[in-house]
């Protein structure tokens, strides 16, 4: 026999339920006794809940703004992709969420959800725009957050894999995290054939304590052919630049050492 909810208990649902079922314009017991009386539909399922229960089951991603539901779809496609860290426009590519006032308008849901923490990487011309994924942002997932194999802070996870990836792809063997034989640990080390590059990721100041790293970095057996330092802000370059140049008019160092912004050494992903 088909059940039935009564017209009292129906008025006891909340505010949320009167939404889910009649909109806006259902604020009143008056409105929602209408409602029922002209629909047939509050027998309970298969899974012995009612329409109402099911239906506010279902409300939340119903009544998410679209530019949440954006967010949303590119957090969980960042959190998914095989690379997790993306730039916001790949995540963007990735869940099909169209650039403008519709990014901007996610990005913005986004932080003041706290869902994103956003950062900017600096590249020759422009910044390359990251989300770090909060621990709210996680749990709006239902997911933990991962551990990466690298230190630091978020963006210095991300240059890491990002940089170690680009070189795998032209054949380098990468190790994040890679120790020495005097114990110090460089942040990324390259090896491809008879070519062996360390890389340093620069994301914190003083810059001199860079310099202190390369040459621990060259006291090891394992001598690099080239030391990449890979900076994340722009200020730093130009300190560093003018640190080593003073450093190789005194004594000099053993082998070269490149300065680079970081977002310079990683390329944009073909989304497929």
């Amino acid at each position: 026999m088909t059940a039935y909810k009564t017209i009292d208990d129906i008025r006891k649902l909340s505010q949320q339920s009167r939404f889910a079922l009649f909109g806006e314009a259902a604020t009143s017991n008056a409105d929602v006794t209408a409602a029922v009386k002209a629909s047939d539909s509050l027998s309970v399922s298969a899974s012995g809940k009612t329409y109402v229960e099911e239906t506010l089951m279902a409300d939340q991603p119903l009544r998410m703004s679209q530019p949440m539901r954006n967010a949303m779809g590119m957090i969980r496609c960042q959190s998914e992709y095989h690379i997790p860290f993306l730039f916001r426009r790949e995540a963007s590519e990735l869940s099909k969420v169209k650039g403008g006032e519709s990014l901007l308008q996610a990005e913005k849901e986004a932080l003041s959800t706290g869902i994103i923490t956003k950062h900017l990487l600096p590249r020759a011309k422009t910044d390359i725009c990251l989300w770090e994924i909060t621990d709210t942002g996680y749990e709006s997932l239902k997911k933990a957050r991962p551990q990466w194999k690298s230190k630091g802070e978020y963006k210095h996870k991300f240059c890491a894999h990002r940089i170690a990836d680009m070189y795998e792809q032209q054949g380098f063997r990468a190790k994040i995290e890679y120790q020495c034989s005097n114990g110090k640990l460089v942040d990324l080390c390259l090896k491809k054939n008879e070519t062996i590059i360390f890389i340093e990721i620069c994301a914190s100041w003083p810059v001199l304590k860079e310099l202190v790293n390369i040459e621990k970095d060259l006291q090891s057996h394992l001598l690099p052919n080239e030391i990449i330092l890979a900076v994340t802000e722009r200020k730093m370059k130009e300190a560093l630049q003018k640190a080593i140049s003073e450093l190789n008019a005194g004594a000099g160092l053993m082998r070269p050492v490149k300065i680079a912004l970081a977002g310079d050494l990683i390329e944009f992903l073909e989304m497929k």
